[in-house]
């Protein structure tokens, strides 16, 4: 979490990476943040790709390209 700190709010990626994180270590909060954070800064490709991970449990640490 520190990381998103030192990046930007923003950074849609960064998100992404702590709700992979997230799902590896399984911590629902930690994802559902991602979540949360994702969609208040309108970035809905990196919140669906989020969103597909947990579906599948493939954890890949890419974007959403």
């Amino acid at each position: 979490l520190e990381t998103v700190a030192h990046v930007t709010m923003s950074d849609p990626d960064t998100h992404l990476l702590l709700g992979q994180l997230g799902i590896v270590m399984r911590d629902d909060e930690l994802v559902r943040e991602a979540h949360e954070h994702l969609r208040f800064f309108g970035s809905s490709a990196w919140d669906r790709k989020l969103e597909s991970v947990e579906l599948t449990g493939r954890v890949d640490f890419e974007g959403p390209e």
